[in-house]
């Protein structure tokens, strides 16, 4: 292999050697105009069929635009260098990222099916890749990928075709056992490989290895790979089984499309997802919910909003009610009351109630004493003049003694009496106090 001696190729300035492979060389360099990184990589003429090869591979990822295919910035000879310029992935290949150890079958998924978004589009105009392998995929970053290096790719229909005297045109630990039989390569060898690919990312290993590239074809037509969950445990029989089938030694039982392929995958993630789920809900308890007659509690809530609708009318009907009997208690009419006030409505027709007039009592007559109605039967007194005999020794009653007014009219022959059996100072003592038995006329008598 030719070594680079000058270190600008047309506009671009080398900076160092990222890779190395077969005759070819990538390094990274400068856009001397834009400043911008990218990977330069370079063929020397002297290696005739590789440079046929490498102006092959510049043709055809010009053709080919794929958000997950490395693109084509420039193809060009300069002195005796073939270059082809590509965008600077920064993020290594996935080869390096394997080193660390194996994916998630989640983060081996995703990559799985960029990759078979890229290889369905590549396959459909026409193409088969040839060369799928870790080291031809370039990682943005974790979950966005590059499929890069067609340098092995041919057309479906091409017969003969590129050849290279004394190579096998591949890796052999990721070729399809055609490939390796026949020299057949369809775009069902390279669902063969990516299913190897797969295999790696989700177990860190490949399921064929040999001291030599002999026995590893060998062992990809007659050999089974190893169950991918002998190396992980977390692989569960349905990703197996897909991973499996796209390992099949017949071309025909394997997924016929990279979108089956991808399809079927995802969907086996999926069930896992959902027995798991349904492994969690078990171990939870869950409670009977009691069978409820949705008519009857509608007609019970009926009834009891029609209950409560005629309690608050009878309670608001007896606020009037009650209101009036405390007002006719007081001798006043409600009505007449609020019209009194001024609280009535302008439109209020006022109704007078007038209240029966409650009885006075007739007060109980007073006991007189015996003494007093026997001197009342001989000599009444003027009733008329309330006045008792001057004879009596007894003087005027008071003009303020309303009590015996009162008395008087009511009863013409009723004294006061005093329970004390003593008469009153104005009536001149006790008429039995000089021994006087006899009763005393009054004043006016007939």
């Amino acid at each position: 292999m030719q070594e680079l001696v000058i270190d600008t190729i047309g506009r671009y300035h080398t900076q160092r050697l990222l890779a190395r492979g077969g005759m070819a060389k990538v390094y990274l360099a400068q856009d001397i105009q834009t400043g911008k990184q990218v990977a330069i990589k370079l063929v020397h003429s002297s290696a005739v069929e590789y440079s046929e090869r490498f102006r092959f591979e510049a043709e055809t990822l010009a053709k080919l635009s794929h958000k997950h295919i490395l693109p084509i910035i420039e193809y060009g000879e300069c002195e005796s260098w073939h270059y082809l310029v590509t965008p600077y992935i920064s993020g290594g290949t996935l080869n390096q990222r394997l080193k660390k150890g194996p994916l998630s079958c989640e983060h081996a998924g995703q990559l799985l099916d960029q990759l078979a978004q890229a290889l369905q589009f590549t396959h459909e105009q026409g193409l088969v890749h040839r060369d799928i392998k870790p080291s031809n995929i370039l990682m943005r970053d974790e979950h966005f990928i590059y499929l890069a290096d067609f340098g092995l790719a041919k057309y479906i229909d091409e017969i003969g075709g590129l050849t290279l005297r004394g190579y096998i045109l591949g890796t052999p630990e990721y070729m399809a056992p055609e490939e390796l039989a026949e020299d057949k390569a369809t775009p069902l060898s390279d669902l063969y490989s990516l299913g190897i690919l797969l295999y790696q990312m989700v177990t860190g290993k490949l399921p064929f290895t040999a001291n030599n590239a002999i026995n590893v074809c060998i062992k990809h037509l007659h050999d089974f790979p190893p169950i991918p969950s002998s190396f992980n445990a977390n692989i569960s029989e349905t990703v197996e089984s897909v991973i499996l089938r796209a390992l099949e030694k017949d071309p025909q039982r394997r997924f016929q499309t990279m979108r089956e392929f991808s399809q079927a995958y995802w969907q086996a993630l999926e069930k896992d997802r959902y027995a798991q789920m349904m492994a969690v809900t078990q171990l939870i308890p869950v409670l009977e919910v009691p069978q409820v007659n949705v008519y009857k509690m509608r007609q019970s809530s009926r009834r009891r909003t029609l209950a409560s609708t005629m309690l608050a009318l009878a309670v608001l009907a007896s606020i009037p009610i009650v209101f009036g009997l405390s007002a006719l208690s007081h001798g006043q009419s409600p009505l007449l009351v609020q019209a009194q006030r001024g609280s009535l409505p302008p439109h209020a027709t006022v109704l007078l109630f007038t209240p029966t007039p409650i009885p006075t009592p007739i007060p109980t007559p007073t006991p007189v004493h015996p003494a007093v109605i026997m001197e009342s039967s001989r000599n009444p007194p003027n009733v008329q003049n309330n006045t008792l005999p001057a004879s009596t020794g007894g003087s005027e009653p008071p003009e303020d003694n309303q009590h015996y007014r009162d008395e008087s009219r009511h009863d013409n022959c009723h004294y006061h009496h005093n329970h004390n059996n003593a008469f009153p100072d104005w009536l001149g003592g006790d008429p039995f106090a000089n021994g006087n038995r006899g009763g005393r006329r009054g004043r006016g008598d007939n």
